[in-house]
């Protein structure tokens, strides 16, 4: 069990996906009104009890996207009629989670403000110190300001090989220099910019693509670029949990294989 086991929070903003695509796949493409109840019960225990933050934007980014570029049952009237239902599930997900509320509780004030400024402020850090030019805050500008370093430093072979993974994967947040590469803390990283500093420019792009090709076997081309855009999101503004993580990137094998069998037992059979 040790090879699939799950470490960290980043299983609450993965699964939910992963696991909307696998059971999106099983109903082939089409789900009822039960499935939807489960679907969105699941998504929101999930976000609750993980006290996930992002996941309550990309989830409904992604069950959008397919069901309007895959499925292409997305239509003006039907999102109009499910409006409503999205909006309460939004709600519900702002209210319970004690950092996008302003009251800090389970149960706090619904502010859309407060919500947009959290997310800027925890991705690109706060606008005094951003304007300060010297520090990196927040998994974003982390990444920028790590990259802006590197490059101008006499020794460019840093900026294309990295600085070895033990500058990186082997300390922990309090040893983190964080002086040496302009971020507030090990924590501001992403994972690109995490792979950056181990790796190199190099070493960071090959593992991105490295995840690209596990997806490249589907056999749904719009599918697949929904799935590169979700990867993405992974790799620069949050953790890699998708590729990096072994239950996670084998559960994303398996979708792209389990999706190309129906798929030709879809077809056998007709």
């Amino acid at each position: 069990m040790g090879s699939i086991s799950f470490l960290g929070g980043g299983a609450g903003n993965i699964i939910p996906i992963l696991g909307f695509f696998l059971f999106w796949i099983k109903r082939n493409d089409v789900l009822t009104k039960s499935d939807w109840l489960f679907v969105l019960t699941l998504f929101l225990s999930i976000a609750i009890i993980g006290n996930k933050r992002s996941i309550l934007f990309v989830w409904p980014f992604v069950v959008a996207s397919v069901y309007t570029f895959v499925s292409k049952s997305m239509k003006i009237t039907t999102f109009v009629a499910y409006l409503p239902i999205l909006l309460i599930v939004f709600v519900i997900g702002v209210k319970t989670n004690p950092t996008l509320n302003p009251t800090g509780s389970r149960w706090g004030k619904f502010d859309l403000n407060y919500v947009f400024d959290y997310a800027a402020h925890y991705t690109f850090g706060d606008e005094y110190y951003r304007a300060s030019g010297n520090i990196g805050y927040g998994r974003g500008d982390g990444a920028y300001k790590i990259a802006a370093k590197l490059k101008t430093e006499s020794l460019f072979i840093h900026y294309i090989f990295g600085y070895g993974v033990e500058e990186i994967f082997s300390q922990d947040y309090a040893g983190f220099e964080t002086g040496k590469f302009g971020v507030r803390s090990k924590g501001a990283l992403s994972s690109f910019a995490q792979n950056f500093v181990a790796t190199g420019l190099l070493g960071a792009v090959l593992i991105f693509f490295f995840g690209v090709s596990l997806v490249r076997t589907l056999d749904n081309k719009q599918l697949r670029r929904i799935i590169y855009i979700f990867l993405a999101w992974d790799y620069f503004l949050f953790i890699n949990s998708t590729i990096a993580i072994n239950a996670s990137s084998i559960l994303l094998v398996f979708i792209c294989l389990y999706y190309n069998w129906l798929k030709d037992q879809r077809v056998h059979y007709l």
